[in-house]
């Protein structure tokens, strides 16, 4: 009832914990859009599209991604084990959803196109593998080429998912220039999602 879930999102407001689980028929497809549980949820409660989805990974492969998070597991580690994880087996290659890879440090490179990704998930873990820590990180660089090959799918939804410890020490810091650059994507109708890696988030992910 739509007063135990207002006491709910009341009591999470509050500083309360909420833990939600469901199934195929939770969330977007049990009708949760709109809910006064909706508005304290960390996900979005709408019903998936149908049409196909196109998502590009902007990896972050600078020399901090080498820091250990803990025991040995580094950031770049725990970036590409979340991307393989958390972020592949959401995508629904039958529907003819594709995705993309963008490595960074001072300057991006297309590891792997959409046009490139007909293989399935084992294509992303594949150019996920060689991937190394080193060199600064150019963040604003990486959104731009981001946002240029975005731009040229033609169908279905476009997102751009940015992972990375947020540390830019190279190009520009302004957030006068990010802003700019998020009214581009938008202007685009292309979804950004910052996912910080490490315990440290920078104010341009946050």
């Amino acid at each position: 009832p739509a007063s135990v879930q207002e006491l709910l999102a009341d009591y999470t407001r509050g500083g309360g914990g909420l833990l939600m689980m469901g199934f195929e028929h939770a969330l977007g497809a049990g009708g949760w859009e709109q809910t006064p549980l909706q508005a304290v949820l960390p996900v979005d409660c709408r019903p998936r599209r149908e049409e196909p989805v196109c998502v590009l990974l902007a990896v972050d492969r600078s020399g901090s991604m080498s820091e250990v998070v803990r025991g040995d597991l580094t950031r770049m580690q725990m970036v590409k084990d979340a991307v393989l994880a958390g972020i592949a087996p959401l995508l629904d290659f039958a529907r003819g959803d594709r995705f993309g890879l963008l490595a960074f440090h001072e300057r991006p490179e297309l590891a792997l196109s959409p046009a490139q990704s007909e293989a399935g998930p084992e294509a992303l873990r594949a150019a996920l593998a060689p991937l190394q820590p080193g060199g600064r990180t150019d963040i604003l660089a990486a959104l731009q080429a981001a946002l240029q090959e975005l731009q040229g799918v033609v169908s279905g939804a476009r997102q751009l998912i940015l992972l990375s410890d947020g540390e830019a020490t190279a190009g520009s810091n302004d957030p006068a220039d990010f802003r700019a650059l998020g009214l581009r994507f938008a202007a685009a109708g292309i979804g950004v999602t910052a996912l910080a890696a490490g315990d440290r988030r920078d104010a341009l992910l946050a």
